[in-house]
């Protein structure tokens, strides 16, 4: 998912507290988990362009990226503050999960968007290799 600040956030404190929300839900000790177990969940959070800037304008990642000459990517859907990537196994953990973060989060932030994919197991390559383990994954 990737989502907006609000121009008056302090940016350190929400930060902080979705890694502490992030490091609950991982070792399954946050009670928003349902009693779900949380398996291999990672939680990865970027941050855009406008809060590198914040923090200092010359660091690398301030800069937008630019259009690329093949790009079909609608306005809406472009930039973002924040970037949010849950990946487990166990699908019934993506929504929750989420949740648990936007709720962390609350009126700090916007969602702008969100996608959710999910990839199959182990796939044969042929003979001689008997698989790569691909293990499913989603994110929202």
């Amino acid at each position: 998912m990737v989502a907006d600040l609000g121009d008056a956030v302090a940016v350190g404190p929400l930060l902080a507290e979705l890694g502490q929300a992030v490091h609950t839900l991982t070792a399954g000790t946050d009670p928003r988990l349902l009693g779900l177990p949380p398996g291999d969940l990672t939680v990865t959070i970027g941050v855009g362009p406008r809060l590198v800037r914040m923090a200092d304008p010359s660091l690398p990642g301030a800069a937008d990226l630019p259009r690329f000459s093949r790009e079909r990517i609608a306005p809406q859907a472009r930039g973002g503050d924040l970037l949010i990537q849950i990946c487990a196994s166990d699908p019934l953990l993506l929504p929750v999960v989420a949740a648990a973060l936007l709720e962390q989060a609350g009126h700090r932030i916007r969602e702008r968007w969100r996608q959710s994919g999910r990839r199959g197991p182990d796939i044969s390559v042929g003979k001689g290799i008997s698989h790569i383990h691909q293990h499913p994954y989603s994110y929202g």
